[in-house]
């Protein structure tokens, strides 16, 4: 019981700070390293986090059902993670751009087919992606999907609410 309540004590701890420093408490809730524990979902929600993005789902919302409400599982991305890509796997610089093309001509035949849209994460660090040798490749990376007239960029929150808003079957 003593982790529980460290935990959620941790939770409001961090959600104070970020609300001291900002003016406001955060909607959505990314924890260090991915890791969690079973409870988490239902601390965060108690909480009033509204969505969690560190399960690795596909590429659009879902519902997790937790003890406290709903919570939307935001989609999150390791294979084009610039962690995993460079510091894990330790690929060359153009890594992320290839990976970031390729995806983009899936989600293209995915979307002709189903007419669904799709949610591309880029989960950047600028200790990684933020080097010179890199920073190039994401620039060119943005340069593509700016480029495109079937993409919109988009907060956690924005994706947020446009899930509400579209999905008829909100629990």
């Amino acid at each position: 019981m003593d982790g529980e309540l460290e935990e959620a004590g941790q939770i409001e701890m961090a959600l104070d700070i970020i609300d001291g420093f900002t003016g406001s408490r955060p909607r959505g809730w990314l924890g260090p390293g991915l890791s969690e524990t079973f409870e988490t979902p239902d601390f965060l929600k108690a909480a009033g986090i509204e969505y969690l993005c560190e399960w690795v789902i596909d590429d659009l919302p879902c519902w997790l059902t937790t003890e406290n409400g709903p919570m939307i599982a935001m989609p999150y991305n390791l294979e084009l993670n610039d962690s995993v890509v460079y510091a894990v796997e330790k690929h060359s610089s153009p890594e992320m751009l290839s990976r970031v093309e390729e995806t983009v001509k899936t989600f293209e035949a995915e979307i002709a087919e189903t007419g669904e849209p799709r949610i591309l994460t880029l989960p950047l660090h600028p200790h990684l992606s933020g080097v010179p040798h890199r920073a190039g490749y994401v620039a060119r990376i943005l340069d593509l999907l700016q480029g495109r007239d079937d993409t919109v960029f988009m907060t956690g929150g924005q994706i947020a609410d446009w899930f509400v808003a579209e999905d008829a079957k909100t629990p």
